[in-house]
């Protein structure tokens, strides 16, 4: 548990000096893709192929999951993950939203085996994990909403995450997807301001951490509008 708690305040201390000093490059940094700090079914009655649509969802979880983890697990190269995601999808005719769940569920399961067996501890698994398959992402949502959906559905996932690393994960991962232009920061903050991502106190908990990236966006969003009034005067 010390661990834990040491790793969450050394990775809030650098961080918070990492936006320090990323602020002094800010200046020449005008859109959101050129910042970057280092360091989200009832029942039917209906029935096809003998299954009905709760059924078939369930069964598109446990497959999904199962080809997500197969991936992570043999290393698979990206583009053959997605063909079979989106393979899979259309074959059970379920929607993006619950591709995403299921990939992020393989991906947080990952990083919880990954910190339980000491093989990483809980920054570096959730860097390693989103660095690698965050990309997924980038063919299971499309526009502002689903990129939204995208971290309801993180935070929520991350709030079954043991208390001592789970505001880690979140803040880690969201700042990759950040990194690797996979949400931008408008989403991000629509996110972070939505009833949904405050709906619980457990929501709301696993939020901690990431108040000082928000606070460093919100931040750097103000300089752009500052520095692009002065351009047009």
């Amino acid at each position: 548990m010390s661990g834990s708690i040491n790793q969450h305040s050394a990775l809030s201390d650098d961080s918070i000096a990492s936006i320090s000093n990323r602020k002094s490059k800010r200046h020449a940094r005008h859109s959101s893709k050129g910042r970057r700090l280092s360091t989200t079914s009832a029942l039917s009655t209906d029935f096809e192929n003998g299954m009905s649509d709760e059924e078939e969802d369930e069964h598109f979880d446990k497959e999904a999951y199962a080809t997500v983890e197969r991936a992570i697990d043999n290393n698979h190269d990206l583009d053959t993950a997605a063909l079979e995601l989106n393979t899979l999808k259309m074959s059970m005719n379920v929607g993006y939203h619950e591709v995403r769940l299921a990939t992020l569920q393989a991906m947080i399961a990952k990083i919880k085996q990954y910190v339980s067996t000491e093989t990483l501890n809980a920054k570096d698994a959730t860097n390693k994990l989103f660095t690698s398959w965050g990309p997924l992402f980038q063919r299971q949502a499309f526009d502002d909403q689903e990129r939204i959906d995208l971290l309801l559905l993180l935070q929520q996932e991350c709030t079954t995450l043991p208390a001592e690393y789970n505001q880690i994960v979140l803040f880690v991962a969201v700042k990759v997807l950040y990194d690797l232009d996979l949400v931008p920061e408008e989403n991000i903050l629509e996110w972070w301001n939505s009833a949904a991502s405050n709906a619980s106190t457990d929501l709301q908990l696993v939020k901690k951490l990431t108040e000082n990236f928000i606070v460093w966006l919100q931040d750097a969003e103000e300089e752009s509008e500052e520095e692009s009034d002065e351009d047009s005067d």
